[in-house]
């Protein structure tokens, strides 16, 4: 034995050691090594035959390796060389003899003698095992997840199905509702599916997130769809016999996947008037409606809201959305003597309020009316310095309050008092992405007023925004910019581009259209042949002349149909195909020609939602 407290050498000892040590332990070592060496050998040659396909050659090494060794890679692989040799036989004999020569629980082997037999189209056998499987679950019910995963590798769904089954009835506290929905899913069994999702809803709130995420996957935008039709139905037999909360914000879910507010709405007012606490809802689902251009629905909900008594705590809200919403119905269809009636009624409600919060945000609403509709630019203006010096305003309402007097000094021609404006909005906001929309736009004043120097180095600042939109609005400007200045020292094409696009922006179109006319004349081969014929395509478009604009749109993209302005332009045309002129087919063709050409596109993730909502995609 070793003494430790000796100064004797480690070495010194192995050497002196017993014949008997050195002659029968060191061989045997060696050789062990030399059979380890040997096994990693045969393993990575089994491996690479098995790799190319020689399953012979591959199962022959394996098998002698699975002797001494009874791996599960080993295992995997000689049941794979198997089948791949159309061998069933053998291989049922194999999974067989390794059931036994295996201890313990064997379900891997279970599992594959069902598939095999199956794949020997011996159903007898096969359903003896799978039987044999179900009892197992029956006994042991918190296995069920363990084995339905080997079942499912095994595309064995309607056993793991029978498994979850077995598994619940053993243990009526075990729920696999949620993974039943999934095997139903890859049975093609989809109302037994939409039935396990109304069920996890009742069964615990918590699913309800879950559930209207998977309904949003799978369910068509078409509410005629047989599936819709049946979640529908079976969400309201349920609402009637339980009056569960969750299950009606599932059905409305429903309704607004399939852009079906009305049906949404009825639903929120129901659960309102039975409660009387969804007026939230009510609420959120009117400002949704007039953003999706639902006008009628909007007023409905706000109307539910300013007739409740007593007051609801959002009437107040209510009545600024519902004064919005008829804006914006008014710009759809311009009507000067309606946009005059309105801005009374706005002014009525403010004075009446005394301008304060939460009324306030209709001065900007006001002043939008004045300044762009009824030429009152100046009353505009007071209207936004006004509640710029009431007290307590929220800081987001007066950025937004002096952006929206820049753009109004902008469109009014009155440069430097624009740039101020936008200073302003820029200083109060800080480092809000506000703030950097404030610096943008006065970089684009900037461009309108051909310095180009100084717009470039701020919109190459504004490249890397945490606002995506004002980040990409910065990249177009900036790559118009040096795209068309290149070759042309003198910048005069590029300065008389700037103007025709300032005069879009003042809603000067024929003025606009005019220098496009002259500057596509004077410099007919100039780079700016895509961004006059896309410029042109905007003007039809707030023409409201569709057609003309999807001319000018087509024939851009077929001259320069990798211009930078490509990606947006199909958008654009994608967009008055479907929503003005009703053609799905062609934006459907826009939209995928979008997605698969320009993929990394700041546009795409909008084309790819339009594009499967004309579809009515169903993803599981």
């Amino acid at each position: 034995m070793l003494n430790t407290n000796s100064s004797i050498d480690v070495k010194q000892w192995f050497y002196n050691s017993s014949f008997k040590w050195k002659t029968l332990v060191l061989p045997m070592f060696f050789l062990m090594v030399s059979a380890t060496q040997i096994s990693a050998q045969e393993e990575k040659l089994a491996n690479r035959y098995f790799e190319q396909g020689e399953y012979e050659k591959a199962l022959s090494i394996y098998l002698d390796l699975y002797k001494n060794n009874t791996s599960p890679f080993y295992y995997q692989r000689i049941t794979k060389s198997y089948i791949a040799l159309d061998d069933l036989d053998e291989a049922v004999n194999f999974v067989k003899r390794s059931r036994k020569k295996t201890r313990g629980i064997t379900l891997q082997q279970d599992v594959d003698l069902v598939f095999l037999y199956r794949k020997k189209e011996d159903e007898k056998s096969a359903e003896k095992e799978t039987a044999s499987l179900i009892n197992y679950i029956a006994s042991n019910p918190t296995r069920a997840q363990s084995v339905t995963r080997l079942l499912s590798e095994k595309g064995l769904f309607d056993v793991s199905l029978r498994a979850y089954e077995a598994a619940e009835k053993a243990n009526p506290n075990i729920r696999l509702t949620y993974q039943k929905s999934m095997v139903y899913a890859e049975l093609g069994q989809l109302k037994n599916m939409y039935n396990s999702y109304v069920a996890m809803v009742e069964e615990s709130p918590g699913y309800l997130t879950t559930v209207k995420s998977l309904m949003s996957r799978s369910l068509s935008t078409d509410p005629d769809d047989e599936y819709n039709e049946h979640v529908k139905a079976t969400l309201l037999k349920r609402i009637q016999k339980t009056d569960n909360d969750e299950l009606v914000d599932v059905l409305i879910h429903v309704f607004m996947h399939e852009n079906n507010y009305p049906g949404a709405l009825r639903q929120a007012i129901a659960r309102d008037k039975r409660t009387g606490n969804n007026q939230n809802q009510v609420f959120s689902l009117g400002r949704l409606s007039a953003e999706k251009g639902d006008y009628k629905t909007a007023y409905e909900a706000f109307d539910h809201i300013l007739e409740r008594k007593p007051p609801s705590e959002y009437a107040d809200v209510a009545t600024v959305e519902r004064l919005k919403t008829q804006k914006l119905e008014l710009d759809k269809t311009p009507n000067t003597a309606h946009y005059e009636q309105l801005s009374k009624d706005i002014k009525r409600v403010l004075n009446m309020n005394d301008w304060r919060w939460p009324y306030s945000p209709l001065a900007l609403t006001l002043a939008e009316i004045d300044a762009y509709v009824l030429n009152h630019a100046s009353d505009a203006i007071k209207h936004l310095k006004r509640i710029e010096d009431l007290p307590r305003m929220p800081e987001k309402l007066q950025i937004e309050s002096r952006l929206l007097l820049g753009d109004i000094y902008l469109f009014h021609g009155k440069y430097t008092n624009a740039l101020l404006a936008y200073a302003q909005a820029e200083k109060l906001a800080g480092d809000q992405p506000l703030g950097d929309e404030a610096k943008f736009r006065s970089g684009r004043v900037s461009y309108f007023q051909a310095d180009f120097t100084y717009a470039l180095s701020t919109f190459d600042v504004l490249k890397s925004s945490t606002s995506k939109h004002t980040a990409n609005n910065a990249m177009k400007l900036s790559l118009l910019i040096r795209e068309n200045t290149m070759l042309d020292t003198s910048y005069e094409a590029m300065t008389r581009f700037a103007q025709a696009d300032l005069k879009y922006h003042r809603k000067l179109y024929e003025e606009s259209l005019r220098e496009l006319r002259l500057l596509n004349d004077d410099f007919p081969n100039h780079s700016l042949q895509d961004e006059i014929l896309f410029l042109k395509a905007k003007i039809q478009r707030d023409k409201l002349q569709f057609e003309e604009a999807t001319v000018s749109l087509e024939n851009m993209l077929e001259r320069f149909p990798d211009g930078i302005l490509a990606d947006e332009a199909l958008l654009m045309l994608g967009v008055i195909y479907s929503e003005e002129l009703g053609q799905p087919d062609k934006a459907q063709n826009a939209f995928e020609i979008l997605m698969t050409d320009f993929p990394n596109s700041y546009f795409v993730s909008e084309a790819r939602r339009r594009y499967r909502e004309l579809r009515g995609d169903i993803n599981f």
